[in-house]
């Protein structure tokens, strides 16, 4: 199973943003992760004031469990000449469990045939009164409309 991490860098301040990367590796370790579609260290010359940009990544992990995911790094330039870069982080996402398809599935899956079968062992204690009560009921107007014609 795939997973598609979508970043969106907006630029609040009222400067363009230059030179501006984005470097996610450390949430997504090579030895754990396989990036399937795309990068996880970005560059963009600049970035206007008031805009933001958007980047997709697909990765696929190669092992399952419980993974620590952190923060990406944004470092960007305030102007041409600034010497040092900013350097800012996104949200962290903190925890995610990756389950093995077969647990997945098992969490969840559409549990519609435990269901069927559940309707269908629970359907001659519903059904079979309910076809007596009806019959009896029946017998019983029929019985009831023939003694009051006799009256």
């Amino acid at each position: 199973m795939d997973f598609v991490i979508e970043y969106v860098l907006y630029n609040v301040g009222d400067r363009t943003a230059l030179k501006v990367t984005m470097d996610d590796r450390n949430s997504f370790p090579t030895q754990s992760f396989e990036t399937v579609k795309g990068f996880l260290h970005v560059h963009w010359e600049e970035i206007a004031p008031g805009e933001n940009v958007t980047h997709s990544v697909i990765v696929r992990p190669r092992t399952f469990g419980i993974f620590n995911y952190t923060s990406a790094m944004v470092t960007y330039y305030p102007t041409n000449d600034a010497k040092q870069a900013i350097i800012s982080y996104s949200t962290a996402p903190g925890e995610g469990n990756i389950y093995r398809l077969k647990d997945y599935e098992r969490r969840f899956a559409s549990k519609i045939s435990v269901w069927i079968g559940f309707l269908l062992l629970a359907m001659p204690t519903t059904v079979l009164p309910f076809i007596i009560w009806f019959q009896v009921q029946k017998k019983y107007a029929k019985t009831q409309i023939g003694q009051k014609k006799n009256r």
